[in-house]
């Protein structure tokens, strides 16, 4: 894990973090889950303070392996540290700590979705892209064969058989997320779904 050491507890809560963090929303059942398994693997809340840590720094590495964090990236990024509670001196020190440690080429974290580990999952675009990458905001039609060219099956409908839904207003798709949640389909908000994907957003 890039060079930090979790307990396996730790390793379990940044999986579950990484799950719920994928929308950008924490809402209160997620913050229940969350408390939950604090409480049954005995983390204190300094473990869960450095798992908070961990977790920003991975993303932060995963921003750097192109050598750059693009204003899109940051601005994502400031917005997870927003739900870690996590203070600025703990962003600007992650993001150098992070950039230190890109260069070495460490393999992700493996609670860190990648192209690879989700290749061959089929991935439904709700509304209109509003993320900027290749230099411009892309057409729902082009986001899709940006999707097909990761290995991604992409579906124009919603159902049982996909594995994401990709959401860039969560209020304009807001009867879609209910959909999704009620089937058990992961939600992703945008710039999630294109680092997975390993594309940049400007």
């Amino acid at each position: 894990m890039s060079g930090n050491l979790c307990t396996p507890a730790q390793d379990q809560y940044l999986i579950l973090l990484d799950q719920i963090l994928e929308d950008r929303i924490i809402t209160a059942e997620e913050t229940d889950a969350m408390d939950n398994m604090a409480r049954e693997h005995h983390l204190t809340r300094d473990q869960i303070y450095r798992a908070h840590r961990i977790y920003l720094k991975e993303l932060f590495i995963a921003a750097w392996r192109d050598g750059k964090v693009t204003p899109g990236e940051k601005k994502d990024l400031e917005e997870v540290r927003k739900l870690l509670s996590l203070s600025l001196q703990d962003y600007a020190n992650l993001m150098e700590e992070a950039k230190r440690e890109s260069a070495a080429d460490k393999p992700p974290a493996d609670f860190v979705a990648s192209k690879e580990k989700i290749r061959g999952m089929a991935v439904c675009i709700a509304g209109s892209p509003k993320c900027k990458v290749r230099g411009m905001v892309p057409s729902a039609l082009f986001a899709q064969s940006l999707a097909t060219e990761a290995g991604l099956v992409v579906h124009n409908q919603l159902g049982h058989n996909v594995d994401f839904l990709v959401v860039s207003d969560p209020e304009e798709s807001a009867s879609e997320i209910e959909s999704a949640q009620e089937m058990g389909v992961r939600v992703l908000a945008e710039p999630v779904f294109w680092r997975m994907i390993e594309i940049d957003i400007q």
